[in-house]
């Protein structure tokens, strides 16, 4: 090795160091005719002539001028013109000088087994190529010359450097420069990703191990048959394959980096394309897809609109996505990954979800009367998304939708019963469920003042009623009591002990499944008829037995009296319920009067009484 860069050094002082060039008439020559910008060059003069020798050394426009040196700091096509004034008049004599661009070389480096590297020549441009391997080892090779292999002593990294020489110039040109890390032998690269856009289109992104010749390798259907695709270009970390069909057959990849000194080659893992199949069935989006999981496969992602969806292991071809929403549009990526980080990812496919089937029923409804409007409450069908609810009066009238599980309506004179058909967000219509009424209290108080309340069973609820409570409140509407009525649909109150004249009953119906809302009917008012006792005769002599004419009895607040004589003269008139049979303190004959009572009773009405009583003796 050492040997070829003496001679190499040699061969580029010999013809660049000692060349001269000629002008077109002989008269004179240059050193430098053909190089990169600033190139000097001396003139040497052959004929002296015999007076002041000039130049323009940039064509005939340029500066006359008497220096034998010049320097070119342009690139360009000059004609040096001498100028020699001889015996017999002026001489003139011309040389061509092309000043060049400098360009920097085009160079790769491949990586062989034993810390060696090739270094491949990309570049014409130049006559000569200096090779500088950065650890003190130069040599020089002609243009389209292949340079010998080189091998490093260790693994130490280095910067090789490749400058542009011409034969006919001195100055040294472009240079550029690449670190190396030699390798006792050469690493494979990795695989990043391979994806199948459509049944057209395969995308494989890679990255190739540094300073290495790489090739891309394809398997079809798992046969392990790999066969070279195409040689990957220096730097490229991506290509999209368009004449294969992954729909139809699968397609496995591996890079090769190759030795460039010997048939040596390391494989990377490999990764399968995956192609994907959508198909929407009732209540299920079903994917399918066809790959080879090679050894390297670890496990397989889903993703549903970029969200990963479920993590699948094994060697899994198909999955149900069992949670997609009827009416919408998803789509989704199957991604196998593989160790190392590589990946597989399948086309994107898209599929609406729909269902056929039906809600059931709407069940559970419970009813509340409040201030003459009735709240129905309902639970929502199970696992089902309900749109719309439509509710339906007991003649199969339309009363309203709502979106939600409850309405308030107006109570009517009649027809208060609903039913209710539910539609879920696929457009799918419930069976109309039962027809429901809301509880409706009755009651009179009989003529011992007992109100018998009664009601109807309520129907409501699936699984019926644990208990209905009759509620009690007093003319305020204020609670008193809670009575347990248990499973029947009558209840007897008695008269209170109380002056409670008008009382207010709601009946409760509690369910048998803990958690509805409670049922409860329209609030009743019961006035209870005032209970009057009138006598029809007294005996005002002092015996303080029956001395009075008194008018009372239940619920009797307040009465005014007046006493007519039997020819209708009035003789008394008090806002008092009883007469002691006087009349300014003189008492009055035996016999028979007339009375009328206005009797006001505590639900504030006013009942007359008119009659006769008789005064006695005894």
């Amino acid at each position: 090795m050492v040997r070829i860069i003496a001679f190499h050094i040699a061969l580029f002082v010999t013809i660049s160091g000692q060349a001269q060039y000629l002008s077109a008439g002989g008269d004179f020559s240059i050193d430098q005719r053909r190089g990169c910008y600033n190139l000097s060059v001396t003139v040497t003069n052959i004929n002296p002539g015999s007076g002041v020798i000039l130049y323009q050394y940039e064509g005939k426009s340029s500066p006359v001028v008497a220096d034998t040196f010049y320097t070119y700091t342009a690139a360009g096509s000059y004609w040096l013109y001498q100028y020699i004034q001889g015996p017999t008049g002026q001489k003139a004599d011309s040389i061509f000088v092309e000043v060049l661009e400098p360009q920097t070389p085009d160079f790769a480096l491949n990586t062989c087994n034993g810390n060696g590297v090739q270094v491949v020549l990309n570049d014409n441009y130049y006559d000569v190529y200096e090779i500088d391997y950065g650890d003190g080892n130069i040599i020089q090779v002609p243009v389209n010359t292949f340079p010998p292999l080189y091998t490093y002593g260790s693994g130490t990294p280095v910067n090789v450097s490749v400058t542009g020489l011409f034969t006919t110039a001195n100055n040294r040109c472009g240079t550029t420069s690449q670190p190396f890390t030699p390798l006792a032998q050469v690493t494979a690269g990795s695989l990043s990703k391979v994806e199948a856009i459509d049944n057209q289109t395969i995308v494989v992104t890679y990255n190739q191990a540094t300073n290495t010749v790489t090739s891309l390798e394809v398997s079809i259907n798992g046969t392990g048959n790999y066969q070279k695709y195409k040689d990957l270009a220096s730097g490229n970390t991506v290509d999209t394959i368009r004449n294969l069909l992954p729909a139809e057959a699968t397609y496995c990849f591996r890079l090769v980096s190759h030795d460039a000194c010997s048939n040596f080659k390391a494989y990377s893992t490999e990764a399968c394309t995956i192609y994907a199949n959508i198909e929407a069935v009732n209540n299920a989006i079903n994917l399918s897809w066809q790959t080879i999981y090679p050894g390297s496969f670890t496990n397989l992602n889903i993703y549903r609109d970029t969200t990963l969806l479920t993590s699948l292991t094994g060697s899994p071809l198909t999955f149900s996505d069992t949670t997609a929403i009827c009416n919408l549009t998803y789509c989704y990526r199957v991604q196998a990954n593989y160790t190392g980080g590589a990946l597989s990812v399948a086309n994107q496919v898209c599929a609406t979800a729909f269902s056929t089937d039906n809600p059931p029923p709407v069940a559970d409804i419970s009813a509340q009367f409040d201030n003459n409007q009735i709240t129905w409450r309902w639970q929502p069908p199970a696992n089902d998304s309900i749109k719309t609810y439509f509710v339906y009066s007991g003649a199969g009238n339309l009363v309203d939708t709502t979106t939600q599980p409850t309405l308030t309506v107006e109570e009517k004179l009649s027809d208060n019963c609903i039913r209710i058909t539910a539609e879920n967000i696929c457009g799918n219509r419930s069976a109309t469920g039962n027809l429901v009424c809301p509880l409706i209290v009755e009651g009179t108080p009989a003529a011992d003042g007992t109100v018998n309340l009664r009601w109807n069973s309520y129907t409501g609820w699936q699984n019926g009623v644990n208990t209905y409570k009759v509620v009690v409140y007093d003319a305020n509407q204020i609670r008193t009591d809670s009575l347990d009525a248990g499973t029947q649909t009558t209840y007897a109150h008695p008269l209170p002990a109380g002056n409670e004249q008008v009382s207010y009953y709601r009946v409760w119906a509690i369910a048998n499944d803990g958690g509805l809302p409670y049922s409860y009917s329209n609030l009743l008012r019961v006035e209870r008829p005032p209970i009057i006792g009138i006598p029809n005769s007294f005996t005002p002599n002092g015996d303080n037995i029956n001395d009075l004419f008194i008018i009372d009895g239940k619920y009797v607040q307040s009465v005014q009296l007046k006493i007519f004589n039997r020819w209708g003269n009035l003789i008394y008139a008090a806002d008092s319920n009883a007469w002691d049979g006087t009349v300014n303190g003189q008492k009055v004959p035996l016999g028979t009067y007339i009375y009328q009572a206005i009797i006001k009773d505590f639900a504030g009405n006013e009942h007359i009484r008119e009659g006769s009583v008789l005064i006695l003796k005894n």
